[in-house]
């Protein structure tokens, strides 16, 4: 049970109230507000009385009883901050908590204060409705429970039938099922879209599936032709490569190293041989040229019978000189033959230079041919050994391209097992989401109006019917009324002939109006097990009502403040009302436009 004690009420600035703060202590037993209009005074209304339900609601709840603008509900004559602070307890099983609500009017601010720390939250918003979850109340229930004003408040039998549905669920706390149903209508709609999506989402996928496979299928011919010709061009390389190797088994290198040397020694053996030749050559023409002057000598010494002369002197030779030319002659044919043979050995050794240039010639010719062929062969081997190397790259390409082929298919099969995964998780999805479509259609039913929501209102109206019953007994009335589960009251006279709550006398009127307070708030005691100590009766109590009347309404007024503490506060025209007062009475005085509180019974 969570019981709420409001404790004190601080008024300032707020309706016809001033700047002196009005300060209500909430104590238990029966109270009357009174009230003084010093400025007519044969008047005893409008003094200001009703402002302090009024503080109270707005309080709680930031609005009045009768939903006033905000730039009139500060006091428009002494303009002033308008200022109300409730200070009540909530006690729980863990214990019980004092809590402060400070409201201010122009500018609108609003705290709340729990054991004396500040639990304002972030908005006034946020504050109010935490404060309406803290109290387990809200407008529309402490008007039918706490407060009843003859102005301001509809009676529970006068109101729309949506009202009343409203305001019974909230009572009975199955407004839990209004906002599961709204919750729940969120997540049909939520469902049916995910649904839709995921339907399109599943033929998308599927379409995608099919349209990748008939790539792979034409891919796959593709591959096929593509491998046939890669298959072929590698038989090619292959032929090629093992001409190309067997062409270099039948080879190997030579170096033209020593081929060169030779060749370059034999050169210089060459160059030596000319040179002896040449040497050869010109010791023979100097021989040459000897054998011909002493030739010409012989010829010239021989012929002197002629009348030879002296080739010195051009004289005539004498006889006697011949004799001596005879002699030169013999000399010179001896040093003709010596010439002559020193000619030949000279040839001779000419010659055997020359054949030894031609030789070497021949060998030089020939090491040059072997030089070539070395070369060539060389040159071969390199061509056939880069060949070779790019055969082995191309078979190794090839290989790759091969390779690639295949693997072109391996990346469709990944992609389409991607893609049958993502098809198995989304119609996984979508048969849950079906599942939960048919959970939600149960659900549906569970709490609509046919489920289980029936057959708790159905308990709860009996509980209810039985407690207006109950109060309408105490409350002397001989007229009946019952809820049927949609919410629709039957009424009904001793005779059990139904008639209409507006074709009812005052006075049934009055006792069918205070028969549903009380059982609502029973109710609101009962189900949410909690219970609020202060009510608010304006000027309910001074209509239709006969003594009688009025004596049985106060003698359960007085029950629930001798079993419950409940602090009652009755504005009331009655002077039999005096008799039922057992607390205080709290005079308001008026004047010139603003209420004030003065002692009791004073003016």
């Amino acid at each position: 049970m969570k019981k709420i004690t409001y404790k004190t009420l601080k008024v300032q600035n707020f309706l016809s109230v001033g700047n002196n703060t009005i300060t209500i202590d909430l104590t238990s037993g029966i109270h009357q507000i009174e009230g003084i209009n010093k400025d007519e005074p044969e008047r005893r209304n409008a003094v200001g009385k009703s402002v302090v339900a009024n503080s109270h609601f707005f309080a709680l709840f930031g609005e009045t009883v009768n939903k006033i603008k905000s730039e009139f509900v500060v006091n428009n004559i002494t303009k002033g901050k308008g200022l109300i602070e409730l200070e009540f307890d909530v006690e729980t099983r863990e214990g019980v908590n004092s809590y402060i609500i400070k409201r201010q009017i122009k500018p609108s601010k609003v705290e709340l204060w729990k054991n004396g720390v500040d639990i304002t939250l972030d908005s006034i918003a946020n504050t109010n409705k935490y404060i309406c979850d803290l109290l387990n109340t809200n407008p529309t229930i402490y008007k039918c429970c706490d407060i009843m004003t003859i102005r301001e408040t509809v009676p529970f039998m006068s109101m729309e039938a949506a009202e009343k549905r409203k305001f019974i669920e909230d009572i009975f706390a199955i407004d839990v099922f209004g906002r599961m149903l709204k919750d729940l209508k969120k997540m049909v709609s939520d469902n049916k879209s995910d649904t839709g999506i995921s339907i399109a989402k599943l033929g998308e996928q599927e379409k995608s599936l099919k349209s990748l496979k008939d790539q792979k299928e034409l891919v796959r011919k593709e591959i096929e032709n593509r491998e046939l010709v890669l298959e072929k061009r590698k038989e090619e390389i292959i032929k090629s490569r093992d001409g190309v190797i067997e062409q270099l088994a039948g080879l190997s290198a030579i170096s033209t190293d020593d081929i060169d040397n030779n060749i370059q020694k034999l050169k210089a053996a060459r160059v030596v041989v000319i040179g002896r030749i040449k040497d050869c050559n010109d010791a023979c023409n100097t021989i040459t040229l000897n054998i011909r002057g002493v030739k010409n000598d012989i010829d010239k010494y021989t012929n002197i019978e002629g009348g030879i002369r002296c080739p010195k002197c051009l004289q005539e030779i004498t006889a006697e000189h011949i004799g001596h030319l005879g002699t030169l002659v013999v000399e010179n044919q001896a040093k003709l033959e010596d010439f002559q043979t020193n000619l030949d050995d000279g040839l001779a050794e000419t010659k055997t230079w020359s054949d030894k240039q031609v030789a070497i010639d021949d060998k030089i010719s020939e090491l040059g041919n072997d030089l070539e062929r070395a070369r060539a062969n060389n040159q071969r081997i390199t061509s056939l050994t880069e060949s070779l190397a790019q055969y082995n790259k191309s078979f190794k390409e090839l290989e790759l391209d091969i390779s690639n082929v295949s693997n072109s298919l391996e990346s469709f099969d990944t992609t389409i097992s991607e893609w049958e995964d993502l098809i198995v998780q989304e119609t996984e999805n979508l048969r849950l989401l079906r599942q939960t479509t048919k959970d939600l259609d149960i659900c549906k039913f569970i709490l609509g109006e046919e489920g289980v929501k029936s057959l708790v209102v159905k308990k709860l109206l009996d509980l209810l019917n039985n407690t207006i019953d109950k109060y309408l007994n105490l409350l002397g009335m001989n007229v009946r009324c019952k809820f049927d589960e949609y919410f629709e009251e039957v009424v009904t006279n001793t005779k059990g002939k139904l008639f209409s709550y507006k074709n009812a006398s005052g006075a049934e009127k009055k006792s069918l109006d205070f028969a549903c307070a009380f059982s609502f708030a029973d109710m609101r005691r009962k189900i949410h097990q909690v219970y609020s100590n202060t009510q608010f009766f304006d000027e309910v109590l001074d209509t239709a009502l006969d003594e009688k009347g009025l004596d049985l309404i106060m003698t359960q007024l007085k029950e629930k403040v001798d079993v419950n503490g409940a602090c009652v506060y009755i504005i009331s025209h009655k002077k039999e009302m005096k008799k039922h007062i057992t607390g205080e009475t709290i005079m308001l005085a008026k004047e010139n436009g603003v209420t004030s509180r003065i002692s009791s019974g004073g003016d």
